[in-house]
């Protein structure tokens, strides 16, 4: 099984300070064997390549056996805050993929810059991760919860920008809400866009996600995203364990979506 974005590094608005083996520790058990990990500072950072460099370092440092877990490292990058979006072909010597994050480096998704910056990792190979909500919303802090926000409006701007570049960049959603996937399920599609299903979590009458979403937008376009250690990952593995779906599509999602949207062998 393969686990698209973990976090290490220290989370600011919860006691959280967790390591490369930490996470592998918390995953292994569950049988993953390849790990896709973002650095929390990367994302908190005004300067996001000083929380970068920190994974790097941590990552040559640690103790993890490669022969067990495959470690990937994603890169988060602002994308007003990179010189230029041709400093994008860097990231491919030592990253798998790139993390954007609207809520917290505080832009706006629907705009040129953000899309050049898609365009220019499409071209180097780099898949581009826009993460949504980390938490609920009922839970996040209140230093950024009312600060910006990603509306149905503004993804589907962000969407139409995409289209007349007349391109489909490897593109995922990651940790949005349930809602807001399956009112953009037809464009979706049509970009081939890729969504987990890492946000809805115990809140509220229990419903089965997963199999909503696999009829909205299609199996071959869900991957697994835990949030670890964010998040309980046996919360998240067992919405796809346990839903009414078969098999063959649980697999897809657990590991061959994941693949295909990395490129990997």
């Amino acid at each position: 099984m393969i686990d698209v974005l973990t976090f290490t590094g220290n989370y600011p608005y919860r006691k959280i300070r967790v390591g490369i083996n930490d996470i592998v520790r918390i995953i292994k058990p569950e049988g993953f064997t390849d790990i896709f990990v973002i650095k929390f500072e990367s994302l908190f950072y005004k300067d996001f390549n000083e929380g970068n460099r920190e994974l790097l370092n941590e990552y040559m440092e640690s103790t993890w056996r490669k022969d067990d877990v495959e470690i990937y490292l994603l890169a988060g990058v602002n994308p007003f805050y990179i010189s230029s979006v041709n400093d994008i072909k860097k990231f491919s010597e030592n990253f798998k993929g790139l993390v954007i994050a609207p809520l917290f480096h505080g832009f706006n998704l629907s705009c040129n810059r953000v899309v050049s910056i898609i365009r220019v990792a499409n071209d180097v190979g780099l898949p581009v991760l826009i993460l949504g909500y980390l938490e609920d919303i009922r839970e996040m802090h209140r230093a950024y919860k009312f600060r910006h926000s990603l509306s149905i409006e503004k993804i589907k701007d962000f969407f139409e920008l995409i289209k007349k570049y007349n391109e489909k960049p490897r593109l995922a959603l990651i940790s949005f809400p349930f809602k807001i996937l399956s009112e953009l399920a037809n464009d979706i599609n049509k970009l081939t866009i890729y969504t987990d299903v890492s946000y809805e979590d115990v809140y509220g009458p229990i419903y089965d996600y997963v199999k909503i979403l696999v009829e909205n937008i299609g199996e071959d376009l869900i991957v697994f995203a835990s949030k670890t250690p964010l998040t309980y990952i046996k919360c998240v593995l067992f919405k796809v364990l346990y839903s009414e779906i078969d098999e063959y599509k649980k697999e897809k999602i657990l590991k061959q979506n994941a693949k295909k949207f990395f490129d990997l062998k």
